[in-house]
């Protein structure tokens, strides 16, 4: 296929069409280089944006509803719009989780819960120290290294 006088390769006229198509040819061209979230923040672009979304995002007010889609103003409301945790705004904390769901897919916070098992402090957690579990029952559980 030809665009602006530029030959680009066709992924979907292959020869083959049962055989996987290989990362290498997906991309188009693989330098053997490996990125991750940091080397990927080192580059100003990805930077730029991952601040810019996730710091539009972290702005917003979140609102917590019931099945009636009915706002609700409990303690999880404010958690998350005001202070989650003695050292933490609502707006850093969301920064962090949506930093860190762009860059790794996840975010994480801890909930540390009051005797009667109400939601009192939200604590971010970095994702490089959870580890997604499932039981014998299948109940997914979450390790924190």
């Amino acid at each position: 296929m030809k665009i602006f006088n530029f030959q680009i390769p066709s992924l979907f006229n292959r020869a083959k069409p049962d055989q996987p198509i290989s990362r290498k040819a997906a991309i188009g061209y693989s330098g053997g280089t490996v990125v991750d979230e940091n080397s990927a923040m080192t580059i100003s672009a990805y930077y730029r944006g991952v601040m810019y979304l996730s710091s539009q995002i972290a702005k917003l007010p979140v609102h917590i509803k019931n099945s009636k889609n009915e706002v609700l103003d409990n303690n999880i409301s404010f958690l998350l719009n005001v202070q989650p945790n003695p050292e933490t705004t609502a707006y850093h904390l969301k920064l962090f989780l949506i930093q860190c769901a762009i860059n790794t897919g996840h975010g994480y916070a801890e909930i540390v819960r009051t005797p009667d098992g109400r939601p009192y402090e939200l604590w971010p957690i970095n994702p490089k120290r959870v580890t997604p579990v499932r039981n014998d029952k299948g109940k997914l559980f979450y390790q924190i290294y």
